[in-house]
């Protein structure tokens, strides 16, 4: 059983492969990862959400086939990055929360590649939209974290905030939080966190990040 059900994994497959006859995609969908101790509805239980592979697509190999993707993804969040001198800001932050990354969960909000292994522009991901938005959807309502923490910024916000109120997350004002950081609330007591993405933050956003997720997951 797959976070993606099949009708929009196939969905995936067939837009990416017209994304690729068009010329601008790589070969492939991306699936996100889960790890082996991560517990779908667990009161500690963190989805991270970026914005798409960018520069790591060729090194994660996407597959139309989702238990490869999926696989491949699952190798690169607990090995492969690892060994990658740059040491992304993204994996920088998931750190903090389980530096083995064995209970976390990963993901990212478009699931079809630039073949230029660059993150997609706005027409690129309005033409892959649908199933894109569809498979997000799914990926929360079947690993139900407790906190979903959305590092895609102001870039990806309309398609981040159209996801979680078509799940019913509705916005938490009273979570006191710098203006970095918008709340959303489910009323399973599931929450969901959007702010910037960690390339050039400074140490005290890092620090912010954490003790926000903390102290929701304390609700």
């Amino acid at each position: 059983m797959f976070p993606i059900g099949r009708k929009t994994w196939a969905r995936l497959v067939t837009d990416g492969a017209a994304a690729v006859e068009e010329g601008w995609a790589a070969d492939g969908v991306f699936s996100g990862a889960v790890g082996p101790d991560y517990r779908c509805g667990d009161p500690s239980s963190i989805l991270f959400i970026g914005k798409s592979l960018g520069p790591a697509g060729p090194h994660v190999r996407i597959n139309y086939h989702q238990a490869t993707s999926t696989a491949n993804s699952l190798s690169w969040m607990l090995e492969r990055e690892r060994r990658h001198p740059g040491h992304r800001a993204f994996w920088k932050l998931v750190d903090r929360f389980d530096r083995s990354r064995r209970s976390l969960a990963w993901t990212n909000v478009c699931k079809i590649e630039p073949s230029s292994a660059e993150t997609p522009g706005k027409w690129q991901r309005r033409e892959v939209a649908g199933p894109c938005r569809a498979a997000l959807a799914e990926e929360l309502a079947y690993l139900k974290p407790r906190i979903a923490l959305f590092v895609t910024g102001h870039s990806f916000e309309d398609e981040v905030v159209a996801v979680l109120s078509g799940l019913s997350y509705s916005p938490a004002p009273k979570v006191r939080t710098s203006e970095e950081f918008q709340c959303f609330r489910h009323s399973a007591g599931r929450y969901a966190v959007l702010t910037r993405h960690p390339t050039f933050a400074a140490a005290e956003w890092f620090e912010e990040a954490v003790d926000i997720c903390r102290r929701l997951k304390a609700r």
